[in-house]
């Protein structure tokens, strides 16, 4: 149990991580490899879906947690945190050299921003156990804030809007806080 204890915790801190590097990118705006104006197309859609409940663990839960379904909790959390960690480390590459007139790096950041709205749409039907009803509640409040992030991003990157840019990175920097919340409850199991 211990180590796949370990296993998650890792998987957390690779999302930290990607995080950190994508956070930090708030304080400058992306700048095309071209001269050529940025093109009006979106990337990806930039209209959040109407608000929904601050996400919550399930609010059932057996009563009690052996750790058989402890055990296959955490490998489905250290799963989607490494996919999620992924999707975050590809948008801190792709922020990094912007290409903003180049097809193909709209593809890309749009598809790192689909896998972590999906990411997100599925950490909401995991129902933990007992026992990780409190760290999972804090992937739900991160992973929620990844989705958000990639609705402010790409409203912001076509026009170079600084205020949609700053507003993702305080998005990430928020996610990156409840993965350390989520980690340290982690270490006190």
């Amino acid at each position: 149990m211990k180590k796949l204890i370990k296993i998650t915790m890792i998987a957390l801190a690779a999302v930290l991580l990607s995080c950190i590097g994508l956070a930090a990118l708030g304080g400058t705006l992306p700048r095309s490899d071209t001269a050529a104006a940025p093109t009006s197309a979106a990337i990806v859609a930039t209209t959040e879906p109407a608000p929904t409940a601050v996400p919550q663990a399930a609010p059932t839960a057996a009563p009690a947690s052996d750790d058989s379904d402890v055990a296959a909790y955490l490998l489905t959390m250290a799963q989607h945190t490494t996919t999620i960690s992924g999707a975050l480390t590809d948008i801190s590459k792709l922020s990094a050299r912007p290409r903003l007139t180049d097809p193909s790096w709209k593809v890309d950041m749009a598809l790192a921003f689909a896998i972590l709205r999906a990411e997100n749409t599925a950490m909401q039907q995991i129902t933990p156990p007992a026992a990780m009803q409190s760290i999972h509640a804090e992937v739900l409040l991160a992973t929620a804030d990844f989705d958000a992030m990639t609705y402010r991003y790409a409203k912001g990157i076509d026009p170079l809007d600084a205020n949609e840019i700053r507003a993702a990175a305080e998005l990430m920097k928020s996610g990156s806080r409840h993965i350390v919340t989520a980690t340290e409850l982690m270490k006190a199991k």
